[in-house]
């Protein structure tokens, strides 16, 4: 991809601005930043005081694949995840109590960075021999091991590095500086990043770093080379950090897939089809999203035996499966 070291350099950017970790300052160019929008266009009306959607909880991403044994032995090799087995699921992996389930499809789907998913990522907590590691095991690199800690004089070196490898279908894993090597993160674009966040946070209750709520009080940021990366957000999913960026990043850094479009695609047919969110009652959520007048994707429906599901579609077209498991 023509704009692939750009967009991952920037990458750094946006998960310690977000995450409150160093930053790095990136290497100039002459990009010419987008007009900058209001600081947010979020509702102005107070979150509720509890979640609309108690006790729900992280379940997985959902994954395109020609070959699905084949990318699930990938992640089991690369990652500190495993094979394991989940009803109605092609095939899946587990990693910690965060899953992965592959869909079998003919042909390769589509990679741009165009849908509102960019990127899933895990921990490293000793990346230069995680990076030595991925390349004793062939690992196909969309970024090598890269220390981001030198850009600006308040960051001593050598304190955080990161590192993309890509899937056989094509997703982008990152792996960066943590305390543990656990699934830790996925990376999300948006019009709207606060408006985004409020959303997930609305109905799922999910909050920032120490039950903080999404930060309504931002301005526009840029990178040092013009790309925009302010505002965004930071919410804990159990353990899943979604990070929240302003679309306007991926237009630029990513131009040539944009060429033609406006806003953000659907999730759906795209390598990362779809995250799913386990909800204790499905039809209590589905009205609650109805009555919300949020758009419902697909009603609820069988998927294996003691497991119903079904579709909603989120901020900035995020396809959401909603799913219900007995027992759980």
């Amino acid at each position: 991809m023509k704009h692939a070291s750009r967009a991952t350099t920037l990458l750094v950017i946006a998960v310690l601005a977000t995450a409150c970790m160093p930053s790095q300052e990136t290497e100039q160019a002459s990009v010419t930043p987008p007009p900058a929008p209001p600081a947010t266009t979020s509702p102005a009306s107070e979150l509720p005081s509890a979640p609309l959607i108690p006790g729900s909880h992280w379940h997985h991403v959902q994954i395109n694949s020609v070959d699905p044994d084949l990318s699930a032995a990938f992640y089991a090799k690369h990652f500190d995840a495993e094979i394991a087995d989940f009803p109605g699921a092609d095939t899946a992996v587990k990693a910690q109590d965060v899953w992965l389930l592959f869909t079998k499809v003919d042909a390769p789907s589509p990679t741009e960075f165009v849908t509102p998913i960019w990127h899933i990522g895990w921990g490293a907590p000793d990346p230069k021999a995680v990076y030595e590691q991925q390349k004793e095991l062939g690992a196909d690199f969309a970024q090598p091991l890269t220390d981001i800690s030198g850009g600006m004089p308040r960051i001593p070196p050598d304190t955080f590095y990161y590192m993309y490898v890509k899937s056989p279908d094509g997703t982008w894993v990152e792996l960066n500086t943590a305390q543990t090597d656990d699934f830790g993160h996925i990376h999300i674009y948006s019009a709207d990043p606060v408006a985004a966040g409020e959303f997930y946070a609305k109905y799922f209750g999910i909050a920032g770093r120490n039950g903080a709520p999404v930060n309504r009080n931002q301005r526009p940021s840029f990178a040092t080379n013009g790309i925009q990366i302010g505002p965004s957000a930071s919410l804990y999913f159990d353990q899943v950090n979604m990070i929240i960026y302003p679309v306007e990043y991926t237009k630029v850094a990513n131009s040539e897939a944009w060429e033609g479009l406006s806003e953000l695609r659907s999730t759906r047919g795209y390598v990362n089809d779809h995250i799913a969110i386990e909800v204790p009652d499905l039809d209590a959520a589905l009205k609650i999203f109805a009555d919300d007048n949020i758009p419902i994707e697909q009603g609820a429906t069988a998927y294996a035996e003691g497991i119903r599901h079904a579709f909603i579609t989120g901020p900035d077209n995020m396809a959401i499966e909603l799913i219900e498991i007995s027992g759980s």
